[in-house]
């Protein structure tokens, strides 16, 4: 309520009820001022909050990086030297041992690898939880080329045949986009159809998504790259489409890989505020949906 041009009784009236500013008297009633202190106080409170968990992230990201040094380090070194042991071993040396003990020879040597393979598997899934990469413009092409290279001279598998679209460059952290498509790319190598060469066809449209995930009733659409990897390979049961993205899950034990890749691909689509999701059949492929966003939010690059 403005009030102007009183006499000077109402002057002193509403000084002492409200603010002067330029001979206008602005009155503020009492529950205004109360819901002016309150909503400060939920500010405050809602601040202290906030450092608390900024703490704890802070903290958990220090003990995820110790952790990390753990498995890159000190249990990877003594599986190391236990397959170099093994290797030592001259060909008259194994010659003078049982059959029981050759086979038990060669056993050490397959454990060895795999289990040094299935650490660094985990220390790179580790790994993602520190984002220390920094953002920049990647050319999403460019990093599917580059895990194509990968597949093929890292892998052991033949590098499966690839039809592109073409891709946007978006905002991310280029390592991790590469990683990513690399082991899209090295899951269609090794599980394809025996007998037929591996293929993979790469499909993206731009489309606007609501970038809000956890908050209900909230809206705010931005462009994101919607992107389809379809390959030809041998599928699944569509009942297993999130348990294929939980750690150290394999839907057959015998099969090749750690079950790190798809988990890997999840929580760097997660690290980019993306989702991933599968469809699958058995005997007829599996089409994984990415759901990128072409700029990243303000506070990821924190």
């Amino acid at each position: 309520v403005v009030v102007r041009g009183l006499g000077r009784t109402q002057r002193d009236a509403h000084r002492q009820r409200g603010t002067s500013r330029g001979g206008f008297y602005l009155d503020f009633p009492a529950h205004a001022a109360n819901a002016l202190l309150q909503a400060r106080q939920e500010l405050e409170e809602h601040t202290r909050t906030l450092d608390l968990k900024l703490t704890q992230l802070q903290q958990r990201n220090q003990e995820l990086t110790r952790v990390s040094g753990v498995l890159a380090q000190d249990l990877r070194e003594p599986i190391r030297k236990l397959s170099l042991f093994a290797c030592l071993f001259t060909r008259e040396d194994r010659e003078g041992l049982s059959l029981t003990g050759q086979r038990s020879l060669g056993r050490i040597k397959t454990v060895s690898a795999k289990l040094e393979r299935l650490i660094t598997g985990l220390h790179q899934f580790m790994s993602l939880d520190v984002l220390d990469d920094p953002l920049e413009e990647v050319d999403l092409l460019e990093a599917v080329g580059s895990a194509r290279l990968r597949v093929k001279e890292l892998s052991g598998h033949e590098a499966p045949l690839l039809r592109c679209d073409a891709l946007p460059i978006i905002e991310g952290r280029r390592r991790q986009l590469m990683t990513l498509f690399f082991h899209l790319l090295d899951n269609a190598a090794k599980f394809h159809k025996p007998g037929q060469t591996p293929r993979v066809d790469i499909e993206c449209q731009l489309v606007q998504h609501n970038s809000f995930r956890a908050l209900k009733d909230r809206y705010h659409y931005t462009d994101f790259a919607r992107i389809t990897v379809v390959d030809q390979g041998i599928g699944f049961d569509k009942s297993y489409g999130e348990y294929v993205f939980d750690v150290l899950r394999k839907l057959d034990p015998d099969s090749p890989g750690l079950g790190v890749g798809l988990p890997i691909c999840r929580k760097v689509v997660e690290n980019h505020h993306g989702t991933i999701s599968v469809e699958s059949e058995p005997g007829r492929g599996t089409r994984f949906t990415l759901l990128l966003p072409v700029k990243q939010q303000a506070t990821s690059a924190a």
